[in-house]
């Protein structure tokens, strides 16, 4: 059994400077120590670009969760970011995004991925929630906000 907050340990960053969707998605992928060189981190970000070009990740209410389900990763990688300023995204809501996770599933797990999807969509319905992680002073602050979620795989 995997846990939303055990996944995210190391796994956040907070002020991120991005201006654009475009900065944003490249700046996050960038992050994702895991996928190692450039060369891979350009293959995962033009697969999390071919996803948003079919439909946004932004679920609104300032919270965007970009995701792939790939061979290109070896194992279940979450990742959250907070952007410095509110970013426009195409949110189905139509508001900016300020609070990205991004979530890498490699393909073998393929029936898992609406579950970790539909976990971190819950713990983020709370607005309260939401604006304790926009308000988090550091990533252990962040971590702490974060109701911890168990799913199988």
């Amino acid at each position: 059994m995997l846990s939303l907050k055990e996944l995210l340990k190391g796994h956040i960053y907070l002020d991120i400077e991005g201006d654009t969707k475009d900065e944003i998605l490249k700046e996050i992928v960038f992050k994702v120590k895991e996928l190692g060189n450039e060369g891979m981190k350009k293959k995962v970000l033009s697969l999390i670009k071919e996803r948003e070009s079919a439909s946004s990740t932004g679920l609104g209410f300032g919270v965007a969760i970009p995701h792939i389900r790939s061979e290109l990763v070896e194992n279940i990688l979450i990742y959250a970011f907070r952007a410095k300023k509110e970013i426009e995204y195409n949110s189905i809501d139509g508001y900016p995004v300020r609070l990205l996770f991004l979530v890498l599933i490699p393909q073998r797990f393929n029936k898992s991925a609406s579950i970790i999807l539909s976990s971190i969509v819950d713990t983020l319905r709370s607005e309260e929630l939401r604006k304790k992680l926009l308000l988090a002073k550091n990533e252990k602050e962040f971590l702490n906000i974060i109701v911890d979620k168990r799913f199988e795989v």
